[in-house]
């Protein structure tokens, strides 16, 4: 087994050290530290270039120690509330009431503007992901039918 020796800097320790290793580790070690062809390595640019990160550090770290000293209790955590709870504090209506009603209705499809539709729950129904969920039922309530492969779900109760 052929033997390499080989000598480092150790970062935590700031000193020189040798290892004794065989060729196979070594060579595996060595190879980490080669880029893919046409890889481009910056280094030292900006605030990370040891030049300016030592001209600069103490200067950024008095900053970071007096601007936490003005944040100190400004911010507050808001708790998690939907998106229902947020626009009823703020406006004092319910964003799910029928306005004709009153009866709470369910997010059908969500369009935007610039990206078009967002969420579509009839598209959910079409993929099948509700299946499972689908029997008839009779008497009150919705009733759900199934029609030429695509399944319906009225609002009112409808006849048998």
């Amino acid at each position: 087994m052929l033997l390499r020796t080989c000598w480092y800097n150790d970062h935590e320790t700031k000193a020189r050290k040798e290892e004794t290793l065989d060729v196979l580790r070594f060579i595996g070690r060595m190879v980490q530290h080669i880029f893919p062809k046409g890889f481009q390595r910056i280094r030292y640019y900006g605030l990370q270039a040891t030049k300016t990160y030592k001209k600069w550090d103490e200067v950024i770290k008095e900053g970071l120690k007096n601007f936490g000293k003005v944040v100190q209790g400004v911010y507050e955590v808001v708790s998690s509330k939907d998106y229902r709870e947020r626009y009823m504090e703020s406006s004092g209506k319910d964003p799910l009431a029928c306005s004709y009603c009153g009866r709470e209705m369910k997010v059908w499809r969500i369009w935007h503007p610039v990206y078009g539709v967002i969420y579509d729950e009839e598209k959910n129904i079409r993929q099948g992901k509700y299946e499972k969920y689908s029997k008839p039922r009779d008497g009150g309530g919705s009733t759900v039918r199934e029609s030429s492969g695509i399944l319906q779900i009225s609002m009112f109760p409808l006849p048998i």
